[in-house]
């Protein structure tokens, strides 16, 4: 048993630090948009996932859903019909009609100059509905309220814990695990008779977690907390919580996520998956 807690540790640090080498490795994944049927062009600039949210180049949809487009000043405006829209880059507050409305994330300038939207800016602009499926987003006019909860979310990157081996999640995160102000807090679970590890590691220190010790981590910090144990066929669960969205291991996914830690699964048995820990939390309200 206590070769397998080396070998957790091991996988641990193997997994939280890894960096691929291989160009594209972390490249974003395609996504196809259409309007009522309709596919939309984009000449240059293309949609893309972000921390598990597609954003678009706002021109080439606003346009093709009938909408005109602006830009000055780093302000998007978007007149539809009698209804204008204005959003600052690098902001999640919209303007729709002197109504205020917050994004999960900011407009942004990317490739080519082109201005990026997450689609629930598509949504305000229209009170179009918007669907995903098979990395396609279908936009339909004509149907939606404007009233949309959320930008869509691409499956491929929500977090999954491993069916069989899933003891030690809801331990982890259920009533436990929260965001306080600027800090992240929990207590390090009671793991009696089983083989369990908790570490806060940085650069090449570590520090061993105490079960039934509450801790309290900030927010953004360049390291990360590792919970991992063996069930009885000795197969590890194991979890690993980056304090910094930005860290290195994260490939840029996550870096437009303020005010949270982002959770990655290290199971044995199925791909290791990663989300923010409010969404990881949605599972266990």
């Amino acid at each position: 048993m206590k070769k397998l807690v080396r070998v957790m540790m091991a996988v641990t640090v193997a997994v939280a630090t890894l960096v691929p080498t291989v160009v594209g490795a972390g490249a974003a994944p395609s996504v196809k948009v259409t309007v009522d049927g309709e596919a939309v062009k984009f000449p240059d600039a293309q949609p893309y996932v972000e921390s598990s949210r597609v954003l678009i180049p706002v021109r080439f949809v606003s346009e093709a859903l009938g909408a005109k487009v602006g830009y000055k000043n780093r302000t998007v405006t978007v007149e539809q019909d009698s209804k204008v829209i204005t959003l600052k880059i690098d902001s999640k507050n919209v303007s729709v009609a002197g109504k205020t409305v917050v994004l999960d994330v900011p407009a942004r300038i990317k490739e080519q100059s082109r201005t990026y939207v997450p689609l629930r800016f598509v949504s305000e602009a229209r009170g179009a509905t918007v669907d995903y499926k098979d990395r396609t987003v279908t936009i339909t006019t004509g149907t939606g309220s404007g009233t949309d909860t959320g930008s869509v979310t691409v499956p491929d990157g929500e977090f999954k814990v491993d069916p069989k081996y899933h003891d030690l999640a809801p331990m982890v995160f259920k009533d436990n695990m929260r965001i306080e102000g600027d800090e992240l807090v929990f207590t390090m679970p009671e793991l009696k008779g089983r083989t369990a590890g908790g570490y806060y590691l940085w650069g090449e220190n570590s520090t061993s977690l105490t079960p039934g010790q509450e801790y309290r981590f900030k927010l953004g910090a360049n390291a990360y907390i590792s919970i991992a144990y063996a069930h009885t066929d000795e197969n590890m669960e194991g979890y690993i919580i980056y304090l910094d969205p930005k860290h290195k291991a994260l490939q840029g996914k996550f870096d437009s996520v303020t005010g949270d830690v982002v959770v990655s699964s290290m199971n044995i048995t199925i791909p290791a998956s990663k989300d923010t820990l409010v969404n990881v939390l949605e599972q266990y309200n």
